[in-house]
């Protein structure tokens, strides 16, 4: 005997399938926040580079490449 309404829609297919989307979905969404988020932080941070006197421009450089670096190192994104 094969039952139609299934007990809150816990074993229904299309059911379990329209969760599943919304769950793609809604990671999506996170995942394009997180991108605009990212953009907007380097965009402060080339402002901020901006700010930074000619003559410590190299300096300022310098130490991005450091931080870069050692969170790239951290991540084991390169061996040393």
């Amino acid at each position: 005997m094969i039952y139609q309404n299934t007990p809150y829609g816990i074993f229904d297919q299309k059911t379990i399938q329209q969760f599943y989307q919304q769950e793609q979905m809604k990671h999506h969404n996170d995942q394009l926040l997180k991108v605009a988020k990212c953009a907007h932080k380097l965009e402060e941070l080339l402002k901020a580079m901006d700010e930074v006197e000619p003559q410590y421009k190299q300096l300022a450089f310098e130490q991005c490449c450091f931080v870069a670096g050692t969170h790239m190192s951290r991540k084991g994104m390169w061996e040393q």
